[in-house]
């Protein structure tokens, strides 16, 4: 009553209620709570949000409630995150039990037209984000959310978003001590008049009566949730990894992480550490190229809410050991990381100060260990901003409009000279200039625009700085490459005497032709305090046929100065300066050079490489493709040969769909990146093994929705197109796997050789592998609609290597021919599955009606379908599933109801309805899983309705009946069965969610009861949606395969605890 009673009687003053409220519906604050009288000195009282709402600085009641909670008590999940754990916090605030009463208040008395489209009930709440605009019960509105600070103002209704005489602001925050293996939760309260005027010694306006309420409200709330929410704390407790003596020892390992690059530009870096960070969908991966265990990728950092596109290391300082890291990207967050020399990785710093996407990030490039501290960000708000990071915190220094106006593609920073005279930065986009600013001092950065160069004849997509030699009196020279083909050089020239080429009137080009705006020897005047500088042009690079997407420099041993480009014409190249004539020459140039390229977008070749990157030590470069992997090159001395090496690569959107074959030796992905990918474990190269992408047996020209494995040789699938393929391994690929990954296919003889795409087509057709001294002739689609695709014919020692192929192998060698089409659904394909025995395929498509939401069987001795379809269900089945011994087929749907159909006893390949549960679930069902074979019927069923079901028809019942539930916090979408029972005869059961959290429970066979459950920690769950899970059957260690909506395919390795 307390609590209500102050609600009611701070009805003038609403914020007064609302905190008081707020007190008491803190789940995480209970006995131990601080109640801490802020100074006035308090940097909250200095920050924008603060006085932008209280302008006038006028008294306020200020209290900040602290509690600080060990971190074996938090979900490990938030242990690491600040931004998850304040969110979390943010929820328990709001969306618990204190705040319900003051939205009734609301509702019932303070709900005016406009305030509709308020949130209006706690369980909304519990779910929210807490986005900048949310605005709660026509009295409160989220004015700041910065990841780690959520600010909402109080005291009014949002629809009066001026000053108010009832005005206030409360600040939810929760911080990570690792020293004391400390959660430090704050809620700060200022409660103020913002419109009225005051002396500035003026005590706070707020009534005597309010005042007592604030702080009665807060203790009375600490009391109520020390006596209440106990039950709520071991729930906690629960969800945790730790949640039970018997889960305390379980172990999750990494086996396997496969994610492709976004296609940008600044969309990765590789360090001085040799780590490559890339952005890959929202995540941040971490590869180390050279890696003697060939690990691939070994980390996927969470914390972007939307595609990364800008990724920079920041130079080390002097003894300084971790790595820090820039990413931005489409959320318009900008995220500081540390990565330790141990591996491990936190996010220490968000900030929202870009409006739009963030396109490019630049650090300092220097010779001195003082300005490398610098950054600058381009985003698509038409903005460049200034940084410093200092003491582990960025600050703005700078906010800089491009005249005239241009969104930043592409900005590069650097001293002026290699003594330090001041800094210099390039930035380009959106138009054909390069815009030049320069800032006097390197300690306090405000630049000025100086100068602009022209030339280039569309945008420009790169720019870098580096200095020409080591000496200090070196020129900087500045290289930016563009769409119009072509990289220009730029010389930066210390004094007002020009370069001696400039100088002479000479022509860069020596006379050459030059398409395009003729090079102009005009010289730019530069001024860095007291110090002139100049610009000129210094020389035009032509060799690319098509767009220049990236130029990096690189300084050798010797001192000499190499450029590497990446073009949309499949080559990279690396330019150095002839040493007599001074003439810019291509010395490599590596990528697809031969003209037989292919013609379709489906075997890799167009597109291009997006970018490209040298090694710390120069002896190796990575370029980005189209499909999204990374190519890698490594420069072999004796023979003076860059030659190719193992790179990575994966999907580039949403993983729809993945299969084990049927003896679990291969696991099969499909994606709405419109290929399917065979990711197996290379042993013969090294003695623990590491897994990679093997082959990609289709690439196709519609988003592939799911797919089955029939057997170890064969697999269909089903995209958007209303027919499934079938495809078979071909020879050349089962002799690969047997070499590098030791599977034995005992009717490999009987394979066709290889598979080839027709240029016009989307079936992938047999063929015989050719010799390799055979002449192919080029392919006229025109004549011949059924004419195969040059660029990918298969000679016959093609795949006769030691080592997972590279990705022009992948896109052109690894395909498998197509065997069937199984026609019969009238719309796109949703959901398959094919039987234990492989002679069954049951599948679905999108439906809105009965007649269309109908099962189809079809057999796989001759292909034809199996009639009558099944009917159940009234909306689009979501997942079909056999039972291990095959006698049941088990169905779900958008219409919230599972189906159980029985083999026919007769005919085995028919099924009669078993039983149907039209109200299986509250909201529609989005998975389903066989628990393994046993006496009882037992499966699980997962729901948008946040619940887990488990389902049983033990050998005495009758019907199929609800034996257990398991609740969420989000939406399940994705559950699996471990396929066999637990040394000590339990069932393991995996789960994922909405939120992208996996969960595995152990569960009691007899009465179906979670005994115990471990939460992946948050560095290892899905950035998005956990769209399927797969145990790997029938192998010596439980392996557990993920896709995720992130782009990602995980496969982690679980050890039960013994206990």
């Amino acid at each position: 009553m307390g609590i209500i009673r102050t609600t009611l009687t701070a009805g003038l003053w609403g914020v007064t209620g609302g905190v008081a409220s707020l007190g008491a519906g803190m789940a995480y604050l209970a006995a131990g709570t601080t109640l801490v009288p802020m100074s006035k000195s308090d940097p909250w009282f200095k920050t924008k949000t603060y006085t932008k709402y209280n302008p006038k600085g006028n008294p306020a009641l200020i209290d900040d409630c602290i509690k600080r909670v060990p971190l074996s008590k938090i979900r490990p999940d938030l242990r690491d995150n600040e931004e998850a754990l304040t969110l979390e916090f943010c929820r328990g605030i709001w969306g618990r039990w204190g705040f319900w009463p003051q939205t009734k208040m609301q509702e019932r008395y303070d709900a005016p037209p406009g305030s509709e489209h308020d949130a209006w009930k706690t369980s909304e709440l519990a779910e929210s984000k807490f986005e900048q605009g949310l605005r709660m019960v026509n009295h409160f509105e989220v004015v700041e959310n910065k990841g780690d600070e959520i600010t909402v103002r109080c005291g009014g209704s949002p629809m009066n978003p001026g000053l108010r005489n009832s005005d206030g602001l409360v600040s939810i925050s929760a911080r990570i001590d690792r020293q004391k293996q400390e959660a430090i939760f704050s809620l700060k309260s200022a409660l103020f008049n913002s419109a009225g005027a005051f002396a500035p010694e003026a005590e706070h306006p707020i009534p005597p009566k309010i005042t007592f309420l604030h702080g009665w409200g807060f203790q009375k709330g600490r009391e109520l949730v020390e006596m209440l929410t106990g039950v709520q704390r071991c729930q906690l407790q629960e969800l945790s990894a730790g949640a039970s003596e018997a889960g305390q020892d379980a172990e999750i390992g990494i086996e396997y992480l496969s994610v492709g690059a976004n296609r940008h530009t600044a969309v990765a870096d590789w360090s001085q550490d040799g780590i490559v960070a890339f952005g890959s969908d929202c995540t941040v991966a971490l590869w180390q190229p050279k890696d003697a265990a060939v690990n691939g990728i070994r980390t996927l950092l969470r914390g972007h809410t939307d595609v990364v596109k800008a990724v920079k290391f920041l130079p080390k300082a002097e003894g300084e050991t971790e790595s820090i890291l820039i990413t931005g990207g489409d959320d318009k967050c900008l995220k500081i990381w540390k990565l330790e020399p141990s591996g491990s990785a936190s996010c220490v710093q968000t900030i929202q100060e870009h409006t739009a996407s963030i396109n490019c990030i630049a650090t300092a490039h220097s010779r001195r260990r003082d300005t490398s501290r610098v950054f600058a960000t381009g985003a698509a708000d038409a903005s460049i901003k200034i940084w410093r990071l200092e003491g582990g915190e960025a600050t703005l220094l700078q906010t800089i409009k491009p005249t005239p106006k241009f969104f930043p593609l592409c900005i590069a920073l650097s001293d002026l000279s290699a003594e330090g005279d001041g800094l210099v930065l390039a930035a380009a986009g959106t138009r054909n200039i390069v815009q030049v600013f320069v800032a006097a001092s390197a300690a306090e950065p405000q630049f000025e625009v100086q100068a602009t160069l022209a030339g280039h004849d569309e945008w420009v997509r790169s720019l870098d700085f580096a200095f020409e030699k080591a000496s200090p009196t070196s020129d900087l020279i500045l290289a930016s490459a563009s769409q119009d083909k072509y990289v220009r050089l730029w010389r930066f020239h210390r004094g007002t005497e020009l370069p001696a080429a400039a100088a002479e009137g000479n022509d860069p080009t020596m006379g050459a032709f030059l398409p395009g705006k003729s090079p102009s020897n005009k010289a730019h005047r530069l001024k860095s305090g007291d110090m002139d500088f100049s610009i000129t042009f210094e020389a035009l690079l032509l060799g690319h046929d098509d767009w220049i997407y990236s130029a990096k420099w690189f300084s050798n041993e010797n001192g000499t100065l190499q450029l590497l480009s990446t073009s949309a014409d499949n080559t990279l190249a690396i330019w150095e300066a002839d040493p007599s004539s001074g003439i810019w020459v291509t010395t490599v140039r590596l990528g697809e050079i031969s003209r037989e390229k292919g013609a379709t977008t489906a075997t890799g070749s167009t597109g291009g490489f997006w970018t490209g990157l040298w090694s710390p030590d120069g002896k190796s470069v990575v370029t980005l493709g189209r499909t999204g992997s990374w190519r890698r090159w490594e420069y072999n001395r004796d023979n003076d040969q860059w030659l190719p090496n193992i790179g990575v690569s994966g999907h580039t959107r949403s993983v729809t769909g993945i299969s084990w074959s049927k003896n679990g030796e291969y696991l099969l992905s499909t994606s709405l990146d419109q290929t399917t990918r065979l990711h197996a474990k290379w042993t013969a190269g090294s003695s623990n093994g590491s897994w990679h992408e093997i082959a990609r047996p289709q690439i196709h020209g519609y988003d592939i929705n799911c797919i089955d494995s029939i057997g170890s040789s064969q697999f269909v699938s089903g995209a958007d197109e209303k027919l499934m393929r079938v495809f078979n391994e071909p020879k050349a690929v089962a002799k690969l796997l047997n070499r590098l990954c030791g599977i034995e296919d005992s009717q490999i003889e009987n394979l066709p050789d290889a598979a080839n795409m027709p240029v016009l087509g989307l079936s992938n057709k047999a063929i015989e592998a050719v010799d390799d001294d055979q002449e192919v002739e080029a392919a006229n689609p025109e004549a011949d609609r059924e004419a195969l695709d040059p660029g990918s014919t298969v000679r016959k020692s093609v795949l006769e290597i030691d080592h997972p192929p590279f990705e022009d192998s992948l896109s052109r060698h690894t395909l498998w021919p197509e065997a069937e089409k199984l026609y019969g659904h009238g719309y796109e394909l949703s959901c398959l599955a094919t039987s234990h025995d492989g002679t069954i395929v049951a599948s679905a498509c999108k439906a809105s009606s009965l007649n269309h939401a109908v099962i189809r069987l079809f057999e796989t001795e001759r292909w034809t379908e199996i009639r009558p379809p099944l009917a159940a269900h009234t909306l689009t089945a979501t997942r079909l599933r056999f039972s291990p011994d095959d006698r049941y087929l088990l169905s779900v749907g958008r219409d919230r109801q599972w189906a159980v159909f029985q083999r026919d006893s007769e005919d085995r390949f028919k099924y009669q309805p078993l039983q149907s549960n039209p109200k299986g679930h509250t909201r529609m069902i989005l998975d389903a899983a066989w628990a393994p074979a046993s006496d009882s019927i037992v499966f699980a069923t997962a729901g948008r309705d946040k619940q887990v079901k488990l389902w049983k028809r033990g050998s005495a019942d009758e019907t199929i009946s609800l034996a257990a539930s398991i609740p969420a916090t989000h939406p399940v979408t994705a559950l699996d069965f471990l396929p066999r029972k637990t040394e000590d005869g339990k069932f393991v059961l995996a789960t994922g969610t909405e939120e992208g959290k996996v969960t595995i429970h152990t569960v009691d066979v007899e009465t179906l009861n979670v005994i115990s459950s471990i939460d992946l920690q948050h560095e290892l769950s899905v950035a998005k949606a956990v769209l399927q899970l797969a145990w790997r059957p029938d192998a010596a260690r439980n392996e557990l395969a993920i896709a995720g909506e992130d782009s990602s395919l995980r496969v982690y390795s679980y050890s039960p605890s013994s206990t």
